[in-house]
């Protein structure tokens, strides 16, 4: 015989597992399949059942936290269509693959039926595999696998950015023609780690994403009607080498390249170029300074002393001028010869210190004893070889020498400018005075006397245009161009 206990215990057993039973019953009347859900009598995307609530279940395909830290944003599938869970908390974390069952109303957001969830329950089921379409189906019929698992590779054809995310544009291998938005909302927890910058136009890439809906009535590409939302940056891989990628290497490498020749041909050059200048400094100096500094500037210097001697066994006044004007012309010559003689090039002469030697020279020799004549100089860091040295130094010489004999016969004071400009590649030369100017009755233009001569003689071997003013003094603006 049965206790009193037992009896009781199986008797409260029995109507607990009638009572289960008839609420596992109940519930599986309430629950409403997605496919009806979704299934809309005017063809307009817009749910029959907008508006109520309902009960509904399937397999989590996204987790919760991923496209929104604080809502509840989740899609939950079945084996031929998904729908969208929202809410504005949860306090229950789904995991991908976990069986879902939820309450709520059912509302349309901007084209996508989803249900705004009141309350929930997960049953996790050890992380089971929710059903994935291929990609290029889902392209062929969005509307038909929408909420859904998608997965597939393809080639990217777009890429781009919007106001609330970024995306890119797939189309799969076997459909080129037709093409489908990836797409990261910025609400997104991992938006920073999705690596959108790197792909090019061309590359190679698998996806997998929930396909959704959003905005039916937009118009073009880039606001898709149907679009994949990634869940994890390892939704998107790139497969191979992307553009990016390859046109990095080939720059570093090509750069290194470059580096490694340019650094051998730069050594080797280098190498070359020094001993060549050792070689050609070497003869140069060995050259120049045995034949110009013991040659040319001795024998102006032995010249000059002539001069110096002649004009102390010489009385005649226009016999001396003639002798002093020679020698000052000797000494503008072996001062270049002098100036070349300590530059470490042997071939430039610097010819701001070359004219304020010369003029102060000029003036020691031609300046009255009762006179004052002041020099000013405005002189550009200008070197000129040679060939144009020495004509330039001779016809300063003659303008200056000039000045000093005739632009101050009247007077105990007075100013010589002279200028030295660089115009791009032409050379301003400007010699001025403030004397009495050339008289009236003077042809500028005849060049009988040998100092206008001379003074046209080097102005053709630099190349020069010359004009002459006669105003307040006599100003020579000289123009001629540089030999490089």
């Amino acid at each position: 015989m049965p206790s009193r206990f037992s009896l009781l215990l199986f008797i409260f057993l029995f109507f607990e597992s009638v009572g289960y039973s008839q609420s596992q019953e109940k519930l599986k009347q309430d629950i409403i399949s997605l496919d009806k859900i979704k299934s809309s009598i005017d063809n307009n995307n817009i749910s029959s059942l907008k508006g109520d609530t309902v009960t509904v279940t399937g397999i989590a395909n996204i987790s919760t936290g991923l496209l929104h830290e604080n809502y509840l944003q989740v899609f939950i599938q079945n084996d031929s269509t998904g729908i969208s869970l929202f809410s504005v908390s949860y306090n229950k974390t789904i995991n991908h693959g976990d069986s879902i069952v939820a309450t709520g109303v059912i509302q349309d957001y901007y084209g996508l039926t989803e249900i705004n969830v009141s309350e929930y329950s997960v049953f996790p089921t050890n992380g089971k595999q929710p059903p994935i379409i291929p990609l290029f189906q889902a392209v062929d019929s969005p509307q038909r696998f929408e909420g859904m698992l998608v997965n597939g590779t393809g080639n990217v054809v777009r890429k781009g950015d919007r106001f609330n995310g970024k995306y890119i544009m797939v189309a799969p291998y076997n459909k080129p023609d037709k093409s489908m938005m990836v797409y990261v909302t910025n609400f997104h927890s991992m938006y920073q780690q999705f690596d959108f910058e790197s792909l090019s136009v061309g590359d190679e890439v698998r996806i997998t994403g929930v396909l959704s809906l959003y905005n039916p009535d937009s118009k073009g590409e880039e606001e898709s009607t149907y679009k994949i939302h990634l869940r994890t940056p390892n939704d998107l891989t790139p497969i191979g080498f992307t553009q990016s990628q390859v046109t990095l290497w080939g720059s570093m490498g090509l750069l290194l390249v470059l580096l490694v020749i340019g650094w051998i041909i730069s050594l080797r050059s280098s190498v070359k170029n020094k001993t060549e200048d050792l070689q050609e400094s070497l003869n140069d100096k060995e050259i120049l300074l045995k034949e110009i500094h013991h040659r040319i500037k001795n024998n102006l210097a032995i010249m000059s002393g002539l001069f110096e001697l002649q004009l102390e066994g010489v009385e005649n006044a226009e016999t001396q001028k003639v002798l002093r004007d020679s020698q000052s012309r000797l000494k503008s010559m072996a001062l270049v010869h002098d100036k070349l003689y300590r530059t470490s090039t042997l071939t430039d002469i610097e010819m701001s210190q070359y004219i304020t030697e010369l003029v102060r020279s000029l003036r020691n020799t031609f300046a009255g004893t009762n006179q004052e004549i002041d020099l000013e100089f405005d002189l550009d860091d200008i070197s000129l070889d040679i060939d144009q040295a020495i004509p330039c130094g001779l016809l300063i010489n003659e303008i200056v020498v000039n000045a000093f004999k005739h632009a101050f016969n009247n007077k105990k004071t007075g100013v010589i400018n002279i200028s030295l400009k660089r115009q791009g590649e032409t050379i301003q030369l400007v010699i001025a005075d403030n004397g009495e100017g050339i008289p009236d009755d003077i042809d500028l233009e005849n060049r009988s006397s040998l100092g206008m001569m001379l003074i046209d003689t080097f102005k053709k071997q630099l190349e020069a245009t010359m004009e002459i003013t006669n105003t307040n003094g006599t100003r020579y603006s000289i123009s001629f161009p540089i030999e490089e």
